[in-house]
């Protein structure tokens, strides 16, 4: 499965949920609530799954990838190689590229990757589960207070689907209290840490042929967050006076 495949994955899921949810019948009974939310759970622990199976591989693909490309802008520029192209036909990693630098720095990745994806899973849980608890308790008022008109299943089943389309599948929460849906934050999540590992894999197979000055590609068109980042020369460890350190000069300089 490619990243793609994921973050369209992730996107199927919640659709999915959101049609057991619309098609719920009869959650004035609390067995019947319980079972979708438990349905639900289920779907997600599947999803997070899933996530586990894929991301590595994934993750490995693109930072070897990103060796890859640093070696024909090496050989483009003359630079003698240590060694020779990281990935077999097949996408295997070659022997000689499994050194702890590598491996380490995709470790870093993965487990990054999926402390995000996984948190964003979990929260999306409690959200399901509070989001459905809620809309339940409040409809349930209603009804004990006789301010529902109409047959109350549907009315239940109606505000039960709203509440969960509007949150019920949040999955983070930003520091001025926009929730992201699980389909829109996985899909960031994916794109940016893909990109993260290509820009890594490039820049330790500079730094393992002792390249340490690097300009940043010049794109147009461009966004205004990249754009000031075009052309400039950047010290990859930092330790070259005149140049800025590129820890945070690099891509990705924002989310997808």
């Amino acid at each position: 499965m490619t990243p793609d495949k994921l973050i369209d994955y992730f996107s199927f899921v919640v659709q999915n949920i959101l049609s057991q949810v619309g098609s719920a019948d009869d959650l004035q009974s609390d067995a019947n609530a319980l079972d979708l939310i438990n349905a639900i759970l289920k779907t997600l622990g599947r999803l997070k799954a899933t996530v586990a199976d894929v991301i590595p591989e994934q993750i490995l693909r693109e930072y070897f990838g990103g060796v890859d490309q640093g070696t024909k802008l090496l050989i483009d520029a003359g630079v003698e190689l240590k060694k020779a192209s990281a990935l077999t036909k097949d996408g295997k990693v070659r022997k000689e590229f499994q050194s702890q630098m590598h491996l380490e720095a995709v470790q870093n990745i993965v487990e990054d990757t999926m402390m995000d994806l996984n948190a964003a899973i979990r929260t999306a849980q409690r959200s399901a589960k509070a989001s459905i608890d809620g809309a339940l308790k409040a409809v349930n008022k209603d009804i004990a207070n006789g301010l529902i008109v109409g047959d109350p299943r549907k009315v239940i089943q109606a505000r039960v689907a709203k509440s969960f389309a509007e949150n019920g599948l949040t999955s983070f929460i930003t520091s001025d209290d926009k929730r992201l849906p699980l389909d829109f934050y996985s899909q960031a999540v994916v794109r940016t840490k893909m990109r993260t590992a290509n820009t890594t894999g490039a820049v330790n197979r500079y730094l393992e042929n002792d390249v340490k000055l690097v300009k940043v590609d010049e794109h147009s068109p461009t966004c205004h967050v990249c754009a000031p980042y075009a052309g400039k020369v950047v010290s990859l460890n930092g330790d070259i006076e005149g140049f800025p350190s590129g820890t945070g000069i690099l891509p990705p300089y924002h989310p997808n």
